[in-house]
């Protein structure tokens, strides 16, 4: 709502999360991106800047990718820390066999994981409940399929700036940003807010704002 007066906003729930549907056999990084450049083409969308959280800066890049002439910029939310760092495929297939174990209770350690010992308790509820609409095979697909994304190579093909807004680190959840690394690889740079977790956006919406208002006009200009 922030942003809408001045620029038109599309916002999408991917495959298996919120209201998308959950008809499809493979669930993957690079099939998200496709999701996206297909609302992109559908909506004839011409100058584009995709702002994902998380997991959605991955697929941001990919989407970027595969819609050189159309995306102008990327403005990513607590993500793309360090791109040089690559997960184990053995720590993948073990998070994902947790997650086929007790899925309810891997997602509600992982949430807990995401905030701060002082945060909202009431906004952290709010968040695991909306939690609860992902679907179970998405998830632990995508545990099995985040090894396999090269992050540092997507990047390097993407030539648009590349901007973040970024919470301090908390680990093990939150890296810490990495901005000279991942200006090896791209037009990249990064804004750090602090005494927040993995929802700064819904931690500290005013000064996250502000902060990716400022990404956006970067971008843009």
């Amino acid at each position: 709502d922030a942003f809408a007066d001045e620029y038109r906003v599309v916002s999408l729930d991917l495959a298996g999360h919120g209201v998308s549907g959950r008809d499809r056999e493979t669930w993957t990084i690079v099939g998200y991106a496709g999701d996206v450049l297909a609302v992109v083409e559908e909506l004839d969308l011409q100058r584009v800047i995709l702002i994902g959280h998380s997991m959605g800066g991955p697929v941001s890049l990919e989407a970027a990718r595969l819609l050189p002439n159309r995306v102008i910029g990327v403005a990513c939310v607590d993500t793309l820390h360090n791109v040089e760092m690559k997960w184990d495929p053995e720590d993948g297939e073990q998070w994902a066999t947790q997650l086929e174990a007790d899925f309810v209770g891997e997602r509600a350690k992982m949430m807990e994981q995401m905030f701060l010992p002082d945060s909202d308790g009431e906004l952290a509820n709010w968040v695991a409940e909306q939690g609860e609409s992902v679907y179970a095979p998405a998830a632990i697909a995508l545990a099995r399929d985040f090894p396999t994304v090269d992050t540092a190579a997507v990047m390097s093909q993407v030539e648009v700036p590349i901007r973040c807004v970024n919470a301090n680190a908390l680990p093990p959840m939150i890296p810490e940003t990495a901005v000279e690394i991942n200006q090896q690889y791209a037009d990249f740079d990064a804004a750090i807010m602090y005494g927040v977790g993995h929802f700064l956006h819904l931690e500290q919406p005013t000064e996250f704002n502000l902060l990716l208002e400022e990404a956006i006009v970067d971008i843009e200009g």
